[in-house]
């Protein structure tokens, strides 16, 4: 699907779709618990969309009814039909899932080229120590063994995502374990949702430290109704829309929220952006920002994003620890890098940062989603400022998280023709 999306003032109220990292951990805690548990404010899109089909091959009842995930489970998952687990191009579903559905009679867990070929060293290096087998094919990856209660060192700044799959996996196997991480882990607070979807179903994660967890074994899901809180990393791209060219109040945020994507406030308010904050929402004006340095460490989603906003910042902008954009659904950083040449704007990009200067006229005119969902989000946020309508090409994209995306930006006063 092509898009043709017309310049204008963004202007209206909105409310961002539930947590999509929320929403993945409140679907495996509730599939891992005895009982009924109820999953309230949802949106499935295609990731959310794998992690369910996951479970429900694996014996879980699952059904949708009324904006709300019902999940009925024994607790206890079927291994023995021994179906593939088709993970498509969702990463959260094949990290989380790879420690917790290790058994005896092996698994296989299936996904387009380009997941696969993401690295797994983490997974590797536990999966070889414990002597559990690890192949990878190319359109699957095979594991036989079951993972062992231990204590597990993670000395490298690998993603969060696997620290979160092993705290699914631990508190249900027979012993006790430990998990030290590196001081000044990247994506630190991604642990902290994790541990505590944990707690509301009744596990306990002790944290003897800010980087080392005590995960006591042979623990019990217990079922849980939950509401999921919304997204701070699709409340972004409407933020950023809104100082660029709007005026927007976000509603139902939870300021207080764990989610690191919520660094988005901070950083736009040190730049002396027009926000204003309330109990639960923010008002957000157009502003000409003055955004002069950026840590994406915390933060790697809002990359996207961020790098065209550093475009029309008043000064250069310096952001760092962008590396690990590489590996994402796309090359990122490489993507990201050329789409600032498509728009003539002034880069310096050494080693683990980029310094991007203020551009002050856009013309996107016809160019690619580069098949990745936040890239394609962020291009439509500044085909916004264009000086002439914009072209994206493979817009369903998008389908991957936030499938309501161009409804939501039309309805702020966006004109879009489908192609």
């Amino acid at each position: 699907m092509d898009v043709l999306i017309h310049p204008n003032f963004i202007k209206g109220q909105f409310t961002p779709p539930p947590s999509k990292s929320y929403l993945h951990r409140a679907i495996i805690a509730a599939s891992l618990a005895s009982g009924k548990s109820i999953i309230k404010n949802i949106l499935i899109g295609d990731d959310i969309q794998q992690t369910i089909e996951a479970f429900r091959s694996l014996g879980v009842k699952i059904e949708y009814l009324d904006n709300q995930l019902i999940i009925e489970s024994t607790g206890k998952l079927n291994f023995n039909d021994n179906h593939p687990i088709y993970c498509h191009e969702s990463g959260s579903t094949l990290r989380f899932l790879m420690p917790l559905l290790t058994n005896d009679k092996g698994i296989e867990f299936h996904g387009q080229k380009s997941l696969l070929k993401r690295p797994l060293d983490l997974y590797e290096k536990i999966f070889a120590d414990q002597n559990i087998v690890f192949v990878r094919f190319d359109d699957y990856i095979y594991t036989e063994g079951k993972i062992k209660a231990n204590i597990y060192h993670i000395t490298d700044d690998t993603s969060s995502q696997y620290i979160s799959g092993l705290l699914f996996t631990l508190p249900l196997l027979n012993g006790d374990s430990e998990i030290i991480i590196k001081e000044n882990f990247e994506s630190r607070k991604y642990i902290d949702m994790t541990i505590y979807m944990l707690k509301q179903f009744g596990i306990k994660i002790e944290s003897l430290s800010n980087h080392h967890f005590f995960i006591p074994g042979n623990q019990v899901y217990k079922a849980s109704d939950i509401d999921i809180e919304s997204d701070y990393s699709q409340a972004a791209f409407f933020i950023v829309g809104a100082i660029l060219n709007g005026d927007v109040t976000i509603k139902n945020l939870n300021i207080n929220s764990l989610q690191p994507d919520k660094k988005i406030i901070d950083i736009l308010l040190d730049s002396h952006a027009n926000i204003d904050i309330f109990q639960d929402s923010i008002k957000v004006k157009k502003s000409l920002v003055d955004i002069q340095n950026i840590d994406l460490s915390q933060t790697i989603d809002l990359g996207p994003i961020l790098f065209l906003l550093a475009s029309q910042s008043k000064s250069k902008t310096n952001i760092k620890h962008i590396n690990r954009l590489i590996h994402k659904e796309s090359n990122r950083l490489e993507n990201m890098v050329d789409i600032l040449h498509k728009i003539k704007a002034n880069y310096n990009l050494l080693d683990d940062q980029i310094t991007i200067s203020h551009q002050n006229t856009i013309d996107l005119k016809d160019i690619s989603s580069y098949n990745d969902h936040r890239i394609a989000m962020s291009l439509a946020i500044l085909s916004t400022i264009s000086k002439s309508p914009t072209i994206i090409r493979q817009m369903e994209v998008i389908n991957k998280s936030y499938p309501t995306f161009l409804n939501d930006l039309e309805n702020l006063g966006i004109k879009i023709e489908y192609l």
